[in-house]
């Protein structure tokens, strides 16, 4: 059975029942509306940019399509890189699939500032935290030590969901990770206290995943399916090959299921990020233009980090409207 909404039945909801909703349950439903308008233009409201100067500016998909020319036309390049590695040509791929993954890091310490500074002659960065909490002030932590915190924390949860002790994984990389840099990610389990069964290519995790729920699907005749998968920072295309093989193991043949990684192809900076960013930039540009204050809004990391949220809504809004007022 399906249902279909559109903003106005949302705002009929909000309206019956207003007093019953919480302040973020308003929130989403506010932001599912104005993602599912069709309206040349929105309003989003943010006080005080600068100085306690506001800012309002009408913001066309075309002038996004612009600033980002150059990274939509990378979008298919790992797809061909893909295809080149696989030797084939796009009509032999019998299905796309978009695979997308987003992570979330949660800290129990509020208004926590962390700055990234690389440091000259080593491969890692260092981060410097600054905040509320003392004994977070001027403390160094490595890479590795970061995502140790991350994976302790998936840990975490992975324990309360399954009701046990969590000591042994199997952890994704990226394709593209060389040997130093799954070194790291070996070291950051360690301090984990996570002993790592196995590091699997993410496009292969992916792939199997794929393939586990599909068993009935997979027959003799080899299925070849692209997986295209664009994040935040990173982009991947893999050509996988699903059929069934025949194995003889103590005497007994069978018919199992085998997936091959044919191609692949990858950009390490292409994501959302760079368009987010851009757009930030573009506005305090604009911002700048109106010269409504002398104080220089690209040296106010709170006035950025007000733009990058923006930046990040009228992203997504633009993917569905033409236009948008964009009004801080």
């Amino acid at each position: 059975m399906g249902l279909e909404v559109d903003a106005d039945d949302i705002t009929e909801l909000v309206a019956e029942h207003q007093d019953e909703l919480t302040t973020e349950e308003l929130k989403e439903l506010h932001t599912m509306s104005e993602h599912m308008s069709d309206d040349e233009e929105g309003i989003e409201e943010i006080e005080g940019l600068l100085d306690e100067e506001d800012f309002r500016l009408p913001v066309t998909r075309e002038e996004f399509e612009e600033l980002c020319t150059d990274v939509f036309d990378r979008v298919k390049v790992p797809v061909d890189a893909a295809l080149v590695s696989a030797g084939m040509d796009i009509s032999a791929i019998d299905q796309c699939t978009e695979h997308l993954s987003t992570c979330t890091l949660c800290t129990e310490h509020s208004k926590v500032t962390v700055t990234v500074s690389p440091i000259s002659g080593k491969s890692a960065s260092r981060v410097l935290c600054t905040g509320d909490l003392n004994h977070c002030r001027k403390t160094t932590y490595s890479v590795e030590e970061l995502v140790a915190q991350l994976l302790t924390y998936a840990r975490e949860i992975a324990a309360d969901h399954t009701d046990q002790k969590i000591k042994d994984c199997v952890l994704t990389v990226p394709p593209f990770f060389n040997q130093a840099e799954r070194r790291a990610i070996l070291s950051a389990a360690e301090l984990a206290g996570l002993k790592v069964l196995s590091l699997m290519s993410s496009n292969a995790a992916v792939a199997l995943n794929y393939g586990m729920f599909r068993r009935k699907e997979i027959n003799s005749t080899a299925q070849n399916i692209l997986f295209y998968d664009m994040g935040a920072s990173s982009t991947t295309a893999t050509i996988v090959s699903y059929h069934t093989v025949k194995t003889k193991e103590k005497g007994y043949s069978e018919t199992n299921p085998q997936v091959s990684v044919l191609g692949l192809g990858y950009d390490r900076t292409l994501g959302g990020l760079e368009m987010q960013l851009r757009l930030r930039d573009f506005l305090a540009k604009k911002f700048t233009e109106v010269k409504k204050t002398p104080s220089n809004v690209f040296e106010s990391p709170k006035a950025l980090a007000k733009l990058f949220k923006e930046a990040g809504r009228l992203k997504k809004v633009l993917s569905a409207n033409t236009q948008h007022l964009s009004q801080m």
